[in-house]
């Protein structure tokens, strides 16, 4: 009969207890958890901060909203390559966005909301200030195709017999979104084989 009572007593003691251990394991993955997120919102702080960068270094003042909503979403989206692949980023200038051309992205960046695909990867893609009249294709980039970019030529910016780089010609994005287009469209336009959705 004593080794029942001590049994029951020890029991009781183990069931009551288990509330309160549960609590404080809890407890613990729940400080876990916050420390994480706090070091992941921090990262994706920085991650904003080139992204803002990013953009400014392809775009400038005269771009209208949507143009840069379109460079935001290529800036996006080779940031997450860079992640994704362990990749070195691109290094790109800091010292010559303005402040106002800065605000605008920042204050743009939670408009885009655009995944950037080619046959389903993440991939990187490159930008050129212009075009001769169509984007230029580049061995290093084979998912990158030409495409007619004619507007390019008309751009005060434009330099004849230039040799402009491959990928994307960023005036051209902004002259179609200026013409009526929306980001997206003007994305397509310039990544005709891509999902962008």
């Amino acid at each position: 009969m004593r080794k029942a009572l001590i049994f029951c007593t020890i029991m009781f003691i183990i069931l009551a207890a288990a509330p309160l251990l549960t609590s404080y394991i809890s407890k613990d993955n729940r400080d876990v958890k916050k420390t994480e997120s706090t070091s992941i919102s921090v990262k994706n702080a920085i991650d904003e901060d080139y992204i803002f960068q990013y953009t400014a270094s392809i775009t400038d003042e005269n771009f209208c909203d949507e143009g840069l909503k379109a460079a935001l979403s290529i800036a996006k989206n080779n940031t997450r390559y860079f992640e994704t692949e362990c990749k070195e980023k691109d290094n790109i200038p800091t010292e010559a966005s303005s402040k106002e051309l800065l605000n605008r992205i920042k204050n743009l960046y939670n408009d885009v909301d655009v995944s950037i695909e080619y046959k389903s990867e993440i991939v990187y893609i490159p930008v050129s200030s212009l075009s001769v009249g169509f984007t230029k294709a580049d061995e290093t980039y084979p998912y990158m195709e030409s495409v007619a970019s004619p507007w390019d030529t008309f751009n005060e910016k434009f330099i004849y017999d230039k040799d402009y780089s491959a990928g994307v010609s960023m005036e051209g994005i902004n002259y179609l979104c200026n013409e009526k287009m929306s980001y997206k469209e003007a994305l397509k336009w310039y990544l005709p084989e891509f999902d962008i959705k």
